[in-house]
């Protein structure tokens, strides 16, 4: 293998991460105090119902997203649907400038619309994010740039927890809003300077109608694929510990019972932790595939997410700050890990057609919506159905994972008795 194969595109693939990372870092700075902010002002789940507005609906335009990737070029659909980071805190800017004095019906009816507009522009954002990294990677660098790339994305959780916890000291909430809106849109202007390498491909003209029975058709071939359905519970799960993220830990501060005062704080140190896990899990995850097959790290990173999961209970049971820290550490590693090596099974092992990206998107969507319903009926309860849920679904994924690697090895051990028989025949 060339060093200049394996190098091929790099910088301009760091460039293109670091875009990505900037803009989640200001907007998810934003997104991490959401839920909270929310129930000061007595919108209890009012964050739960955005997300599922968000996560639910969206999906939506993955019938369509296939003919946008092939139709439009890179440059417009970054500069357009990176608006979804924008347009998701609307609710927040509303909630923080209006406070109590503006109508609450009015204020939930416009933040679910946003929602949805969000929904729609995320999804054809998220998945041209896999498609453009699939594009500049070759079968040499993919864990590389793979790697790269959630590593990148994962830094915003870093980066995105020391801007919020130095914009809350110095300004309001409405303010604090407003600056990270103004930035992030400064930072969408340099998607013009990406590398624009899109494929064209001619395809016969249809109706709308037509293209959404064609996208259907596509994608249920896509996912339905034997090896696809085996891999569905890894993917879905990979949306759960991004709930997991935005919704759960809010909650798990809250009920270390810190004062209102640096409960802003508090939750942005939390999330900071998080992230520096999450950098690790992104960094560790393309390196280990390298050197070993990505199965067995996926199975590494799901005993990581047991162990932090149990120690998150154990701290929080405790009144233990440290030890919930160290636990949302190891929840972030495995967030991270997970997402990034999925993508890795997919297009080493599975597909890399864009469909094949569009149903790691639905089945993220869907584990996030799902979700979010759960942390808005239980919400108000004990965090005990939330920690049960969370094993529960952890348990479910790594038994899915199990019986995905299982028909890998009876595939494998079938191809080598039809080697060995063709070879006794000739």
């Amino acid at each position: 293998m060339m060093k200049s194969e394996y190098f091929d595109g790099f910088l301009q693939m760091v460039y293109f991460d670091s875009i990505i990372m900037l803009l989640l870092s200001f907007t998810s700075a934003g997104k991490n105090i959401l839920y909270t902010m929310y129930s000061n002002y007595g919108f209890n789940t009012l964050a739960s119902l955005q997300y599922v507005c968000n996560y639910l609906f969206g999906p939506m335009m993955l019938l369509v997203v296939d003919k946008i990737i092939e139709s439009v070029n890179f440059k417009k659909i970054f500069i357009i649907s990176s608006f979804n980071l924008n347009i998701f805190l609307v609710g927040g800017i509303l909630v923080a400038g209006c406070q109590e004095q503006c109508s609450k019906a009015l204020v939930e009816t416009i933040t679910v619309i946003t929602s949805l507009i969000a929904g729609v522009l995320q999804t054809i954002f998220y998945v041209s994010f896999v498609a453009y990294i699939n594009f500049m990677c070759n079968n040499s660098n993919r864990e590389l740039f793979f790697g790269i790339s959630f590593s990148f994305t994962s830094m915003s959780n870093i980066l995105s927890n020391i801007i919020g916890y130095y914009l809350n000291q110095y300004f309001d909430i409405f303010t604090f809003y407003i600056i990270i809106v103004i930035i992030s849109i400064i930072l969408q202007a340099l998607f013009f300077c990406i590398r624009d390498n899109k494929i064209q491909k001619k395809r016969e003209a249809r109706s709308m109608l037509e293209e959404i029975k064609y996208q259907l058709l596509a994608l249920y071939k896509q996912i339905s694929f034997k090896k696809y359905c085996l891999f569905l519970g890894v993917l879905i799960f990979a949306g759960l510990m991004n709930s997991v993220i935005y919704l759960f830990i809010p909650v798990l501060v809250q009920k270390l019972g810190f004062q209102e005062s640096e409960l802003y704080n508090k939750i942005f140190i939390t999330f900071l932790i998080t992230g520096i896990g999450q950098v690790i899990g992104g960094i560790t995850a393309g390196k280990l595939s390298e050197r070993f097959k990505e199965n067995y790290v996926l199975y590494f990173s799901f005993l990581i997410n047991f162990i932090g999961i149990l120690l998150s209970q154990i701290g929080n049971t405790n009144n233990n700050y440290l030890l919930t820290l160290f636990g949302c550490a190891l929840i972030g590693y495995s967030d991270s890990s997970i997402s990034s090596l999925a993508l890795i099974v997919i297009t080493k092992q599975i597909s890399t057609k864009n469909h094949a990206f569009a149903g790691y998107n639905l089945c993220q969507s869907l584990g996030f919506g799902l979700s979010s319903i759960w942390w808005a009926i239980f919400n108000e309860k004990s965090l005990l159905y939330d920690f049960s849920y969370l094993y529960i679904t952890t348990f479910l994924t790594l038994i899915s994972f199990i019986i995905y690697n299982q028909y890998l090895l009876k595939e494998g051990q079938t191809i080598q008795k039809d080697q060995i028989k063709f070879v006794n025949s000739t």
